[in-house]
């Protein structure tokens, strides 16, 4: 099974686990709705993608320009996860697969970013979008555990962890929200089981690195 996947690298394996595929497909679902609910709250960061350092010709730890957000996930361990990266609406997501045995179970972690609809997002309009998260989750069947504003690498970010029954199994999901300058990055992990869910979205949530150049209008203002 591991010569399977080095030899599939980052591709989805033949005769995966209906349990992965399970997985995979409905937090895509859950993912994509979850960052869809900002134009709920008045906001078309859906009509900006975000280029990745390799389009623009930098590299991450060139200093970035002002207005400029550069941020970089890296796979956490290769030997133990697969990857491969897919577009999505404006922007795109990186899905991490862990390998069969390589976890206490099985899970997914999906990173997705788009651009962010301002810098410096209002806590009482960060509280009203954790609102209508949640209410677009129960409606699609989930039922939250826990959620909360919080502060993370420095940038606003919203935690939450809910859980979901579908074909008679179990999904446990813990998701981050992270509002880093001009980028918006949704990391979420999903297990069978609870626990597994949120230690391995932590695990790439303490990988996420930001290097942003600051706003436009804070340059403009010191010069």
């Amino acid at each position: 099974m591991r010569e399977a996947a080095r030899q599939y690298g980052g591709r989805k394996l033949p005769h995966r686990n209906t349990l992965i595929q399970l997985l995979e497909k409905n937090m895509r679902a859950l993912v994509i709705a979850c960052l869809l609910a900002l134009p709920v709250m008045g906001c078309q960061s859906q009509q900006t993608g975000v280029k990745t350092l390799a389009a623009t010709g930098e590299t991450f730890e060139e200093p970035a320009k002002a207005g400029q957000t550069k941020i970089r996930l890296a796979n956490v361990d290769r030997d133990r996860w697969t990857s491969r990266l897919e577009p999505v609406g404006g922007g795109q997501q990186t899905v991490y697969v862990c390998k069969p045995l390589a976890c206490s179970t099985q899970t997914v972690v999906i990173f997705k970013r788009i651009a962010s609809p301002t810098r410096n997002p209002d806590p009482v309009a960060l509280d009203k979008l954790l609102a209508a998260i949640r209410a677009k989750a129960e409606s699609d069947g989930a039922t939250f555990v826990s959620e909360k504003r919080t502060t993370i690498k420095g940038f606003p970010a919203l935690q939450s962890e809910y859980k979901r029954t579908i074909n008679d199994k179990t999904l446990y999901t813990a998701e981050t929200i992270i509002f880093s300058g001009g980028i918006s990055s949704s990391i979420v992990g999903a297990s069978s089981d609870a626990a597994a869910a949120k230690r391995y979205r932590d695990e790439f949530v303490s990988k996420y690195q930001v290097n942003d150049g600051g706003s436009l209008s804070t340059v403009t203002s010191a010069e």
